[in-house]
């Protein structure tokens, strides 16, 4: 009896046990099931964030430039659209529009394809011309049956809106940053109004997805519900449809018009990662007390590795594996909650980036950022946090006591780059580095960002590779956005003249040439070249300034000649981006041949630094020029790390010594150096001419060496075009 009993009790306790272990596995199940569900309503949320942010940072950029360019057309006049079109030509190739265009207020039209419209009855121009800033919903473009938005503002005089200034913009741009791989590249996204109507897509889909998720499946029509509710609110939410199998979407406003981002990812994705802790628990059902204590640390550690992986997914960079910025965003506001002394957000640009992959592809560009990242990465100290941005942008949130102590770790940051660059055979990829100090205030990271990265645009013109953001920055950029957006106007305005510095002979006083040294006259003012010569160098214009310059010094010693005077040799600068032009020497005697000009006229002056950055290239150009009739001059001699091999493989005429050299004569190592380079240049079959003379002592000096040629403000400063002129002798009666 008590055997059968004790059989019994254990046969119930077991039942008991079972029943218990079941119950407790089932709702175990149902727990895990939710926490999944959660996990997946946020990494989905995690991701549409991503999106969301850089959709709206470039719909603001695009606005914040037009409202910019409608200030500059209004403050040269608005009346006159068919000519502020030229000046907006520029900006269409540099920010990938379409087109753009300025309408009067009569709804006529003028655009920068060449093309004159009525607009005045679109929905665009009427919502500008009520003062509104205005992004369209796609439209078929009427040119090439392209689907389009457009960007409007207006362009206000007397706070009253007399004009439009819009920009035509592919959709497909928009396709495009919306292709940020997620979720294994399984997760896609939409933009869609709040009645449904498909605004971005990257199928080419424009029809209304709440009409077309029902006739996909019935099923569908509850979570059009759900979605047209939390729309109607303003809400934001996650549903469960049915589309080529089941999918997860999240939905979040985006603050531009009234639209909705809809992040969406194949349901298998996520909850394959479920399946195997699903399946543990079904298989624990019949395991004993131990197994099931066994089987739920299990499943705790995987519910653990799940949540790191699905973080993982939402925070990691694709290509680097480190941060994302919006890790680092997180990342960083958790220090600030920390005790902390000063803090700098540190920005890092590459720049010339493009140029690994244009020459050695993408995959190779993509092992160079890896390899940046690795030295970024090892830059960071504990309690500092560091992630990329975008492409060849890279962010760190660094700690600091002294400023001073920024800058050496920035310079020592770059320095690793540039060797890691030279060791792997490469195009070197200049660092740039911008610091913003933070403030207590200072909370929105995309702002504080924006700020270090404009200082990392302004190492191009300082010496180093960092710069720190402060308001003479803020000043300055406001001041070169307002060069540079006046620049195309400069040069249709023949607003860049040249001035001529002379050169001297031994004796002191005869005229044997000029350098032409090119002068911006803004509104009457003389802009000096170091002002606006980096921005044509960066926008691509730095050769058109070459071809204004020659032909300016072409048709001004055309002048003198046919005015009686001996015209001596002019020298104009010869730019990199010339050594790449095959026909460039062909061309210019053409040009001498029009103009019944000698070529002996006008001579090249091409920078050491450039002539031995590509010698093959530069080899070639000296040749042609050579057959051409032409001499070529090598200026700053002496500056770059190759002089000697400068003289070696390529074939000058004449060889400028530079100011740094003159200004060392007294030295006595100094003197050395330039009676050796003056020997040198004689024997190669050179002249030599001084620049930068600003002394009798040092004229004299460099008379005494054998310098055939002076330059310098000992002798005259950069003369106008009629002040040289005086100098020029008449010419004498079969003088060539």
């Amino acid at each position: 009896m008590k055997r059968g009993k004790l059989l019994r009790l254990t046969a119930i306790c077991l039942a008991f046990y079972g029943c218990v272990l079941a119950a407790c596995l089932y709702g175990y199940t149902v727990f895990i099931q939710h926490q999944m569900a959660n996990q997946i309503s946020h990494a989905l949320e995690d991701v549409a964030a991503q999106s969301r942010l850089v959709l709206c940072q470039e719909v603001e950029a695009n606005q914040q430039l037009l409202q910019g360019v409608a200030q500059q057309i209004v403050s040269v006049g608005a009346d006159q659209p068919e000519a502020g079109v030229r000046s907006l030509m520029p900006l269409v190739k540099m920010y990938g529009f379409k087109r753009m265009g300025i309408a009067a207020a009569d709804g006529t039209a003028f655009t920068t394809d060449n093309r004159v419209i009525q607009v005045g009855q679109r929905d665009f121009f009427l919502a500008a011309m009520e003062n509104e800033k205005v992004l369209t919903a796609p439209v078929k473009d009427s040119t090439d049956g392209m689907w389009i938005n457009v960007y409007a503002v207006p362009l206000v005089e007397n706070q009253e809106p007399v004009g439009v200034l819009f920009a035509v913009y592919s959709t497909r741009q928009f396709r495009t940053l919306l292709d940020v791989p997620s979720f294994q590249g399984k997760g896609y996204s939409y933009v869609i109004e709040s009645d449904g109507t498909i605004v971005v897509s990257q199928n080419n889909i424009y029809e209304n997805l709440f009409q077309m998720l029902p006739a996909v499946s019935e099923r569908n029509l509850q979570a059009v519900e759900v979605m047209q509710k939390d729309m109607a609110r303003g809400g934001s939410g996650m549903v469960e449809f049915e589309r080529d199998g089941r999918r997860y979407g999240y939905y979040m406003p985006l603050g531009i018009n009234d639209w909705y981002l809809l992040n969406v990812v194949p349901s298998e994705v996520l909850e394959a990662r479920t399946a195997p802790v699903l399946g543990a628990n079904h298989l624990l059902i019949g395991i004993l007390v131990v197994s099931f204590l066994a089987g739920a640390a299990v499943l705790s550690g995987t519910r653990a590795r799940q949540k790191r992986r699905l973080m993982e997914l939402a925070y990691a960079d694709p290509l680097t594996g480190g941060y994302n910025f919006a890790k680092f965003c997180q990342e960083a506001d958790e220090q600030l909650k920390q005790p902390h002394g000063k803090l700098a957000c540190v920005v890092l640009d590459l720049q010339n980036f493009k140029r690994i992959n244009s020459i050695f592809g993408v995959e190779e560009g993509n092992r160079v950022l890896r390899q940046v990242w690795s030295v970024w990465l090892s830059s960071i100290r504990t309690g500092e946090v560091a992630a990329r941005r975008t492409a060849d942008h890279f962010v760190a949130l660094w700690k600091y006591d002294d400023p001073a102590q920024l800058e050496t770790r920035a310079e020592e940051v770059a320095q690793v780059l540039l060797d890691v660059s030279q060791d792997a055979n490469r195009p070197n990829v200049m660092p740039a580095i911008g610091v913003y100090e933070l403030e207590e205030k200072d909370f929105e990271w995309e702002k504080v960002y924006n700020q270090a990265l404009t200082a990392s645009k302004m190492v191009r013109t300082r010496q180093g590779f960092c710069a720190f953001y402060d308001q003479a920055m803020r000043d300055a950029t406001r001041e070169l956005q307002q060069i540079e957006s006046r620049l195309d106007g400069a040069f249709l305005n023949r607003e860049f003249i040249p001035y001529y510095q002379p050169k001297f002979g031994p004796d002191g006083t005869t005229v044997t040439g000029a350098e032409a040294l090119v002068r911006w006259n803004c509104d009457g003012t003389l802009i000096p070249p170091g002002r606006f010569i980096p921005l044509c160098e960066q926008n691509g214009w730095i050769a058109r300034l070459d071809d204004y310059m020659l032909e300016a010094v072409v048709r001004q010693q055309t002048a003198w000649r046919k005015q009686g005077r001996a015209i001596v040799p002019v020298s104009v600068n010869l730019s990199r981006a010339r050594l790449y032009q095959k026909d460039y020497a062909i061309r210019c005697r053409e040009m001498f041949q029009q103009a019944g000009l000698p070529p002996w006229a006008v001579q090249f002056e091409v920078t050491e630094s450039a002539a031995v950055e590509n010698v093959e290239n530069m080899r070639d150009v000296i040749r042609q020029l050579h057959q051409a009739g032409f001499r070529v001059l090598v200026d700053d001699f002496g500056t770059g790390y190759s002089s000697m091999a400068s003289l070696k493989d390529l074939s000058f005429d004449i060889l400028k010594l530079d100011k740094s050299f003159v200004d060392e004569i007294g030295n006595s190592r100094g003197d050395k150096i330039i009676r050796f380079t003056i020997e040198l240049a004689k024997s190669l079959g050179m002249s030599v001419t001084a620049e930068g003379v600003e002394q009798e002592q040092q004229f004299l000096f460099l008379k005494e060496r054998g310098c055939d040629d002076f330059q310098g403000y000992y002798f005259a400063k950069p003369l106008a075009a009629q002040a040289f002129e005086q100098l020029l002798r008449p010419e004498k009666e079969g003088e060539q």
